[in-house]
């Protein structure tokens, strides 16, 4: 997945809706990283479709919003 894009979208939603610091944000999405990579992941290679967000925008740093 886009996750670049899952990771903006987050920041977004958590900083405008739940006011939580860019920071305890980023702190949160890199704690979380080993969850997706052992429990996300392999399920990708699992099913049929595959559906991806696709960015409009420039996502090569996720961390400046």
């Amino acid at each position: 997945p886009i996750t670049n894009l899952e990771w903006i979208q987050k920041i977004h939603r958590d900083n405008a809706e739940r006011g939580y610091s860019a920071e305890a944000i980023v702190d949160t999405i890199l704690r979380r990283m080993p969850d997706y990579i052992n429990h996300i992941c392999p399920q990708f290679s699992r099913t049929d479709i595959n559906f991806q967000r696709v960015p409009t925008v420039d996502t090569s740093n996720p961390f400046i919003c």
